[in-house]
């Protein structure tokens, strides 16, 4: 797994708060990333069983479409820790 600053700020956003879904949005907002960037990091974090994601439940959002939620796998929690360095809590 190739470590480049975009991923490893997504994941140290990610596991500060692991339990929480975020949306790619504001995600990108907070981080100061383009969907250009983060769409791609997102779906490929989730294809390597890092994240979970799952779409905003509704059929339908008046004026804007529906986001997609993302959080931290529980399981890789502890790796994702290890891979950033910070100590496991």
């Amino acid at each position: 797994m190739r470590m480049t600053l975009a991923r490893r700020a997504v994941l140290t956003a990610l596991v500060q708060h692991p339990e929480r879904k975020t949306h790619s949005y504001e995600l990108g907002k907070a981080l100061g990333m383009g969907s250009g960037t983060l769409s791609p990091l997102l779906k490929g974090l989730w294809s390597e069983g890092l994240l979970l994601s799952e779409w905003e439940p509704g059929s339908e959002v008046k004026g804007r479409p529906l986001r997609r939620y993302y959080w931290l796998a529980p399981h890789q929690v502890g790796a994702v820790r290890t891979l950033l360095g910070i100590d496991p809590v």
